[in-house]
């Protein structure tokens, strides 16, 4: 028997928006949460940081899109910012996600894919 909990969910709008989640966080933590040296990097056009940040700005607009698919999926979101401690919820800002209408991220999601 193993001393750790596993959570896991047959929910599938939850896996759906922590899977989002997961990798808008993995690219905010790529891009420094877009700290100064990350902005200042990208101005001075350093590759890495450039595609730092053209990675978190798709992973932002798929995010949104996902977040803002229903109310069940802006409901997981919520409930997964009120696990965060409030230092995470302020460098996170899972809020800023949620948006009145997923149009917006949807025809952003389908400029890029124009790419």
């Amino acid at each position: 028997m193993s001393d750790f909990t596993f959570d896991c969910t047959t929910d599938p709008v939850e896996a759906e928006v922590s899977q989002a989640i997961a990798g808008y966080k993995m690219a905010l933590i790529n891009a420094h949460y877009r700290n100064f040296c990350h902005r200042f990097l990208c101005k001075l056009k350093d590759e890495e940081a450039l595609e730092n940040e053209r990675i978190l700005v798709i992973q932002e607009k798929q995010c949104r899109f996902v977040v803002n698919k229903s109310p069940e999926h802006i409901q997981v979101l919520k409930s997964i910012i009120d696990e965060q401690s409030g230092a995470a919820r302020i460098q996170d800002k899972y809020s800023n996600l949620i948006e009145p209408s997923c149009q917006s991220a949807k025809s952003a999601i389908d400029h890029v894919k124009r790419r």
